[in-house]
């Protein structure tokens, strides 16, 4: 079988010919005839040659767009990945501390409830009995006595929770700890005369307000850096300063969510004021104002 090709009609002599004096240049005077031109054959397959590479380019421009665009899509998705895993482990760590919490208040309960209680029976049987070796008895009075000491000692240390006496800014030095640890934020935290007293209702409250800004930042601000202030300047007042670096979003255009509402309610509860500024692409920024009275310190 044998394959004739033929010229394609499409394309006139005159035609085929100018193009082939475009892509050689004219015949220089002198020069035979014919020297330095193409044939219509021949022009025909240098047109498709053209064509074909031409088309090939394009393909391959087109398939370099595409497959670019396929990378960026992963890197997105991987991003949101990274973030929802990031979230659950901020919500983890937590878990963990507030878990931690609630099980040391119900050890204190159990040792003032139960194991104080029984103790103090044991005394009272003591001392209704006829004693044989009233020496023996008083030892044994002062024994339990003790022990009745230590454990009301225990129990009204683990009952006062983790953040009193100087605990603040330790638990909130762990937990940032745990955040940098576990995540690619930088967080760059500072205090100022956390060392002084102050209420376990005070440490909690500002503790958890600390918990869910992170959380929120991490969930949704996708920011790269964290700066953290709290200071206690004097006794009438502490005041907590935060930024972050993340795509921000419009106040007036959305409402706030449980995260938020939560940091405003504790606030509320503390007597505070709670400033919010954001916008798009500029991060945000949260200023918190607590004022102290004696109760909290």
């Amino acid at each position: 079988m044998h394959l004739v090709i033929k010229p394609l009609k499409i394309f006139s002599n005159k035609f085929l010919m100018d193009f082939t004096q475009g892509a050689l240049g004219d015949t220089a005077s002198g020069e035979m005839p014919g020297a330095n031109q193409l044939s219509e054959s021949e022009a025909l397959v240098l047109l498709v040659g053209t064509l074909a590479m031409t088309f090939m380019v394009l393909v391959l421009l087109i398939f370099v767009f595409l497959y670019q665009r396929k990378i960026r899509r992963k890197q997105r998705q991987l991003a949101e990945t990274r973030a929802r895993l990031q979230a659950k482990e901020l919500e983890a760590a937590y878990s963990f501390i507030e878990g931690q919490n609630n099980e040391k208040q119900r050890v204190s309960r159990e040792l003032h409830d139960n194991v104080g209680s029984l103790l103090a029976v044991v005394k009272l049987k003591v001392n209704a009995q006829v004693p044989q070796d009233k020496k023996a008895t008083n030892q044994l009075n002062e024994v339990l006595d003790e022990v009745l000491k230590q454990v009301r000692n225990l129990s009204h240390d683990l009952g006062r929770g983790i953040f009193k006496k100087r605990r603040l800014d330790k638990a909130i030095r762990e937990y940032v700890e745990t955040i940098t640890g576990s995540t690619d934020l930088v967080v760059i935290y500072n205090s100022f005369g956390l060392e002084r007293n102050h209420s376990d209702r005070l440490g909690q409250h500002m503790f958890r307000i600390v918990q869910e800004l992170l959380h929120n930042t991490l969930k949704y601000a996708r920011a790269k850096h964290i700066n953290l202030e709290i200071n206690y300047l004097d006794s009438s007042s502490m005041n907590m300063v935060y930024k972050d670096d993340g795509v921000g979003f419009d106040p007036g255009m959305r409402k706030p969510g449980i995260g938020l509402k939560n940091i405003q309610d504790r606030v509320e509860n503390l007597n505070g004021k709670f400033y919010l500024t954001s916008s798009l692409g500029k991060g945000t920024e949260v200023l918190i104002d607590i004022p102290l009275n004696e109760t909290e310190l």
